[in-house]
């Protein structure tokens, strides 16, 4: 589902029937009903969203003194450069990619979704986040920060618009839409962090219930 062919429909022909027919066959054959697999009862939560309940990382959102940064992270949007009010990240500190380095890979040279021209604007393909309270959007793991001289993110924000993540924690939070959000935000709503955790390739799982 992560390839560009992912929403690609074509009409079948007659001479092409038998061999599709074929392939669906050998697709099933090897496939499982999501519906026949029995899960544990920690591993679903309250909103029906299957979570791992194991080899996550705890992603705190104040920085090394206790606080909320006041012009990145949460309030990214709030500092100098190209960005709106809005815009947010989650901080990758170099302790998360190595106790976690399943969750956080090295950057890739050039994202396999984009053409020649544009290879140098992103490096890492877009992924999935799946929200506890069942909100799905795209993210992208994005800067850069050597680590043993290999090049790892270094934020993992929300795609195509980094805002698209500001605004919905400022609205879980309670926070009005283009406030920087603060330390008395987070301890009013009960967290200051995000429990990160891998569902499969390229899909993660956010944990930020109360």
């Amino acid at each position: 589902m992560c390839t560009p062919y992912r929403e690609v429909l074509a009409e079948i022909t007659a001479d092409t029937y038998s061999p599709l027919n074929t392939y669906i066959d050998r697709v099933m054959g090897c496939s499982k009903l999501c519906t026949d697999i029995v899960l544990p009862k920690n591993e679903i939560n309250i909103h029906g969203v299957i979570q791992t309940s194991t080899k996550f990382c705890r992603v705190s959102l104040l920085d090394n003194q206790g606080m909320v940064q006041a012009a990145s992270g949460l309030n990214w949007g709030h500092g100098k450069g190209h960005v709106t009010i809005n815009d947010a990240c989650l901080v990758i500190r170099t302790s998360h990619i190595s106790d976690h380095p399943q969750l956080f890979p090295p950057l890739q040279d050039y994202s396999s979704m984009l053409t020649k021209a544009s290879r140098s604007k992103r490096k890492n393909d877009q992924v999935e986040i799946i929200w506890d309270d069942g909100t799905i959007m795209g993210g992208l793991l994005e800067g850069s920060q050597l680590i043993n001289g290999i090049k790892h993110p270094k934020n993992f924000s929300s795609s195509p618009s980094k805002n698209i993540i500001g605004e919905y924690l400022r609205k879980r939070l309670g926070v009005v839409s283009g406030n920087r959000v603060t330390l008395d935000d987070l301890k009013k709503y009960g967290r200051t962090n995000i429990d990160i955790s891998l569902q499969a390739k390229g899909i993660y799982f956010f944990d930020f219930s109360r």
